[in-house]
């Protein structure tokens, strides 16, 4: 019985946890709804290096490829905000964007 008070237990703290991740992102969302490309383009480089790059490590093998591609999608933003380009700042801000978790 206490297994399945354990398994209950995990159940509802997983969700909390869902709930709480979840929030974070609407919250994120409404942020950069009021951002300058300027403000917008490094928060969004801050958050795929910090929520979506360690949450698709966990995935294993099968996160890597997505990894590859956020990390070169976030080189190129490291060059464009650099050099000042602002059409490949709003480029790979958009594909920032489409990132997924």
């Amino acid at each position: 019985m206490s297994d399945f008070y354990d398994q209950e237990r995990d159940i509802a703290a997983e969700g909390q946890r869902a709930a709480l991740f979840y929030a974070k992102q609407d919250r994120a969302r409404e942020q950069r709804a009021s951002l300058s490309l300027g403000d917008a383009l490094p928060a969004r480089m801050k958050e795929i290096r910090e929520v979506y790059i360690p949450a698709y490590r966990e995935c294993g093998a099968a996160g890597s490829f997505a990894i590859a591609m956020m990390n070169d999608a976030l080189t190129r933003a490291e060059r464009a905000l650099a050099a000042g380009d602002l059409t490949e700042m709003i480029s790979v801000y958009q594909e920032l964007m489409e990132f997924k978790i």
